[in-house]
């Protein structure tokens, strides 16, 4: 029999690994398990195929020294795939699917779902005292002895939120090895352990370009809280300092600018693609501390209500790697002097006093 295990591992979970050798288990001498990195058109990934594939190889290859699992790329859904490559072998095939996937299949979530069922066995692997119905189809039931969440999503938010994650942040969803190659290859917005010179190397550069340019200290900068009930707009730094860190949208003021509240709405505009009228923009408070590694900076913040029609047009650009929206009690880490900002801001917004 050739076992048929699809999963797109964005980033692969210490569930799926468990989930894997639950069915290494059900093999025989003869058997084949086959564990496909997908790649369709279902949804949008996160690292891109060949890095998923690569770190799925160096993280279960290893495990298994008898009838070890076979590798492949799946870049079709799933019907076209095992058509494609195991045509006239579909009593051979059994389909291996999680409990929640299994329950999406028989729901018609799955494309060509009917076929699927039709002409293939399947193995449903579901956590211990959980009924699966079969419904009358050719299912295998064996339960996993691990009951570790397989969510990628939940690792993804939390190295989404932070750039300088560490293992132990992690340690429930992941693998030691697949977070040490998710940091050396930078993926999910990850800094690695050498990005300490890559900002140091950008501060003598930037260090050089301010001598011969004449940038005079202090420079004057303009960040902006842009705001919609309790959720506060940030973008993902796309350069040092603080690269891949959240902050909030800002930057320096330009000689062609009228006013601050005029830099503020051009870098708004220019990092997010929301153009809002400068004289809706209301400062909030004005920093002089050293915040910034570049040079020494007098920083105005300002806060501007964002409408849900204005928030439709939401797009990174300029420096901004990423624009998103986040609740206030659940802010990401930040960069630069921010979160001061926004603590400063709250309590503003509370009519309490604050220096």
């Amino acid at each position: 029999m050739k076992y048929f295990f699809g999963l797109a591992a964005d980033p692969l979970t210490i569930g799926h690994i468990a989930i894997i050798k639950t069915i290494h288990k059900q093999l025989k001498n003869n058997d084949e398990l086959y564990i496909a990195i997908s790649n369709n058109d279902e949804k949008q990934y996160h690292a891109t195929l060949d890095e998923r594939f690569s770190i799925v190889h160096d993280a279960i290859m290893d495990k298994f020294k008898k009838n070890p699992p076979i590798l492949v790329k799946q870049d079709k859904r799933t019907l076209a795939f095992l058509t494609e490559n195991f045509a006239d072998q579909e009593k051979e095939i059994v389909i291996c699917v999680g409990e929640d996937e299994w329950k999406s299949l028989l729901e018609g979530r799955w494309v060509n779902y009917d076929l699927i069922l039709k002409r293939y066995q399947f193995l449903v692997v579901g956590r211990q005292n959980t009924e699966i119905k079969t419904c009358g189809y050719p299912v295998t039931v064996v339960n996993i002895q691990d009951c570790t969440d397989v969510s990628s999503s939940a690792v993804r938010d939390i190295l989404y939120r932070n750039p300088n994650c560490h293992y132990c942040d992690v340690e429930k969803h992941i693998t030691h090895q697949t977070f040490r190659s998710i940091k050396e290859n930078r993926l999910y917005f990850q800094n690695d352990e050498q990005y300490a010179e890559e900002e140091a190397e950008f501060l003598r550069s930037y260090a050089i370009a301010k001598k011969n340019n004449g940038w005079g200290e202090p420079s004057v900068t303009a960040d902006t809280i842009a705001y919609n009930g309790d959720k506060i707009l940030l973008i993902r730094r796309l350069k040092p300092p603080f690269k891949n860190h959240w902050c909030l949208c800002g930057g320096f003021m330009d000689l062609t600018d009228e006013d601050l509240r005029y830099t503020a709405s051009r870098e708004l505009e220019e990092e997010t693609n929301i153009k809002i009228d400068p004289l809706r923009f209301r400062q909030v408070k004005t920093y002089s501390h050293k915040f910034d590694p570049r040079m020494r900076i007098v920083d105005t913040a300002f806060e501007v209500r964002v409408s849900k029609k204005e928030m439709k047009s939401m797009k990174a650009g300029d420096d901004a790697r990423d624009a998103a929206w986040f609740d206030l009690d659940n802010l990401p880490l930040l960069g630069f002097h921010h979160k001061m900002i926004i603590e400063d801001w709250q309590k503003k917004r509370n009519n309490e006093s604050y220096l």
